[in-house]
């Protein structure tokens, strides 16, 4: 889906960050602390046998909207932060997501032998997605502090995913509140057969992943001061006539 690469390219397992010697001014500031992204404007374009689509890209608090090659929006509520403890050289990125769906649901009902389709609820959904990616870096010259040609080095480690989501169901405007005995078909791939599972209005998951970095992400920053960080993002990758390319400008506050 496409709200997926505003997530930093979130299966990317190494970045570098480099402070740029451009024009504006770079002052000593120490990283440790949460930094929180308030607003970023950029592109993502993808190449499929060498023809360029191009994503817009705009972020504005927890507001991520992208306009997509065909002219199409998307809007979505996300969030993104990084925590960064000097002490144990360790950082965290913190990605939330919430999504919000609308969907005609099939329900099915047991008579004592079989499943018997019963008819359609409509049915919302409320996604909260949470993932945290772990790991340890370094800065050069091992002071601790933001410096002009300083370089941040993130070696990422782990990956934890937790999704909550909750449902309502409508039986025309009617909202159904007692979900007792009805059912969703599922297929299940491993066993060639069909699974009945039963409605519910709440559901969760979770699952953790370990990692090594296999590529490079380059960061310059164009301006820091007391609270505040303003970064230039890019991110290609390239294979063949196909391959992504990611550039955007983040502003970050320090909590």
């Amino acid at each position: 889906m496409k709200k997926q690469i505003l997530k930093f390219s979130g299966i990317t397992l190494l970045v570098v960050i480099a402070l740029s010697s451009c024009s504006k001014k770079v002052t000593s500031r120490k990283l440790d602390g949460d930094w929180t992204v308030t607003s970023g404007v950029g592109t993502y374009v993808e190449t499929v046998n060498g023809i360029a689509l191009t994503d817009n890209i705009t972020i504005d608090g927890s507001k991520f909207t992208i306009v997509d090659h065909m002219g199409e929006t998307e809007v979505s509520e996300q969030t993104m932060t990084y925590s960064f403890d000097k002490k144990e050289g360790t950082f965290t990125r913190t990605e939330t997501e919430i999504d919000y769906d609308t969907n005609s649901v099939p329900y099915y009902t047991f008579d004592g032998d079989e499943y018997n389709f019963d008819g359609h609820y409509s049915s919302t959904s409320i996604e909260n997605e949470t993932v945290e990616y772990t790991g340890n870096y370094t800065i050069t010259g091992g002071t601790g502090e933001i410096k002009k040609n300083s370089k941040i080095v993130l070696y990422l480690a782990g990956i934890n995913r937790s999704t909550t989501t909750s449902y309502k169901y409508f039986d025309g405007l009617t909202q159904v509140t007692n979900l007792t005995g009805f059912f969703f078909e599922k297929y299940n791939y491993n066993t060639n057969n069909y699974e009945y599972i039963p409605i519910s209005s709440s559901s969760s998951s979770s699952s953790t992943a370990t990692a090594s970095s296999y590529y490079a992400q380059l960061i310059n920053i164009e301006s820091i001061t007391k609270n505040e960080m303003v970064m230039n993002f890019e991110d290609t990758y390239n294979s063949g006539t196909s391959g992504f390319s990611i550039k955007m400008q983040y502003t970050l506050t320090q909590k």
